[in-house]
């Protein structure tokens, strides 16, 4: 499996977003778009929508996971596609979670990748 992962931190803090909707199998979130994922490139983004889940996470204190994966076969899976980008030098991406119950309540972060595409090669190898 491919997947990309954005774990918050802490939750208790967060108030109005819905954790519950995301978590576990067969949660409310697991067949809709609500991870945005956004790409750019010298100043042009590429938008992705992704289906997602989540869960308590086991490894940071008060935090949550939410997950968006496909098979790593999966040529046209929207991981891969967004990997890929990040390999052609994207200068940064950006995740968004919307809240399943109400949109308007968005939680996000926007992280540079100058200087990542050798990191993200090597978690690639073989693949």
């Amino acid at each position: 499996m491919m997947a990309i992962e954005f774990t918050v931190s802490p939750i208790t803090r967060i108030k109005g977003f819905d954790f519950a909707y995301f978590e576990g199998p067969g949660a409310p979130a697991e067949d809709q778009k609500l991870m945005r994922i956004t790409v750019t490139k010298a100043g042009t983004p590429t938008v992705h929508m992704l289906s997602l889940g989540g869960w308590l996470s086991a490894d940071v204190n008060d935090g949550f996971v939410f997950s968006a994966s496909h098979h790593t076969r999966n040529k046209q899976g929207h991981v891969r596609k967004v990997i890929t980008q990040v390999l052609q030098g994207a200068d940064s991406i950006e995740i968004a979670v919307m809240d399943g119950r109400n949109r308007a309540i968005v939680l996000s972060a926007t992280f540079p990748l100058t200087g990542a595409q050798p990191i993200f090669e090597a978690l690639l190898k073989g693949i």
